[in-house]
């Protein structure tokens, strides 16, 4: 199987939607002023595809960015993460396509709040503002905060791992099932399941500690309007960092069961090695005493001495093979449970 293979089969079926235009304004290549209904703070959003790096890098600094977070921003070596600079924070959510269904993409969302004033930094245009704008808009809210944006974006990033749990439990499934398979694939599927999991897990961690600080601050300012969207997101981050829990717990089991079946067949291939050995040990301990260098030794010089020896090994050979098998056919007799006799009925 190869890398990435366990995913493959349901690559691109996720489409991107377009925004109606009077929801949004181009201000440079690459970079729009979003203006969806109840949105009314300033909220740029930046498509890196869509413009070179020059460009981008300096479209963020007029924006007023400082370098630091720049880079954690858009940097390709960097990883989900939260950081807080000069009073402006970072979220960077990042999804490799290797542990997604629905796109052969690498998934870059970084969500920069400034105040009142959001940016949304992608790499490609892989559709969660442009659902996050329509959910905002189904709300039918007057006004919308950044912070309740910020959970609409989450929770369409947590949209796309949704497909992924679900095809991994698939897979597991799969493997509980194929029980007559080879092995060797059933491991190597488990394997990839459990990496996929694992990168699941790591880049939900920065999103949960954002959702958690964003609560905190929420609770503090009495903003009772943000507090339902982020409670949400929270419980539903939660549930599904416990779903990707569950799946290592089971792929920890089916492993287990892998290995004991493995253990299995070794004391298997034991078992007949040492009923090998049995048989052979007294062939052997005979044809060494025969082969020694000294005088004396019978049927030496008889013509048909060798033939006569074969045939002795022969029936030594046959005896021990019946004598194995009658002792263990009266250990496996043993071994067998007495039926309980049944008792009498009372009169």
């Amino acid at each position: 199987m190869e890398r990435g293979s366990l995913i493959e089969p349901l690559r691109g079926i996720r489409k991107v939607p377009e925004l109606p235009k009077e929801w949004y304004e181009d201000v440079a290549p690459g970079v729009r002023l979003l203006r969806p209904p109840g949105v009314g703070f300033d909220w740029f959003d930046v498509v890196l595809d869509r413009t070179t790096d020059s460009n981008a890098e300096k479209m963020l600094v007029d924006l007023g960015l400082t370098s630091e977070i720049i880079h954690a921003a858009v940097d390709p070596d960097h990883e989900s993460m939260r950081l807080r600079h000069l009073g402006t924070s970072l979220l960077r959510l990042d999804l490799p396509a290797r542990i997604l269904v629905d796109t052969d993409q690498d998934y870059l969302l970084s969500i920069v709040r400034d105040g009142e004033r959001l940016l949304t930094i992608r790499r490609h245009r892989i559709g969660i503002v442009e659902d996050a704008c329509a959910g905002i808009v189904d709300r039918d809210s007057d006004s919308v905060s950044a912070r309740s944006v910020m959970a609409e974006l989450g929770d369409e990033f947590l949209d796309r791992l949704a497909p992924t749990l679900r095809h991994t439990a698939n897979t597991l499934d799969s493997v509980e099932a194929d029980g007559e398979g080879p092995r060797a694939d059933r491991v190597e599927r488990m394997t990839e399941v459990r990496r996929v999991l694992l990168g699941i897990d790591r880049h939900l961690d920065p999103l949960q500690s954002a959702i958690q600080r964003s609560l905190l601050d929420a609770t503090a300012r009495k903003l009772d309007a943000d507090l339902d969207p982020l409670r949400g997101l929270q419980d539903r981050a939660n549930w599904l960092e416990h779903r990707v829990h569950g799946q290592l717990d089971r792929v920890r089991v089916l492993s287990d069961r892998e290995h004991v079946l493995a253990m299995d067949d070794l004391s298997t291939s034991m078992y007949r090695l040492s009923w090998i050995a049995t048989i052979f040990l007294p062939l052997t301990f005979v044809t060494g005493l025969l082969g020694i260098n000294v005088g004396g030794i019978p049927f030496a010089n008889e013509q048909l001495g060798f033939w006569f020896v074969c045939g002795v090994l022969l029936l030594i050979a046959a005896g021990t093979m019946v004598t194995l098998f009658l002792v263990i056919r009266a250990g496996n007799r043993r071994k067998q449970p007495k039926p309980i006799p049944a008792s009498e009925p009372h009169r």
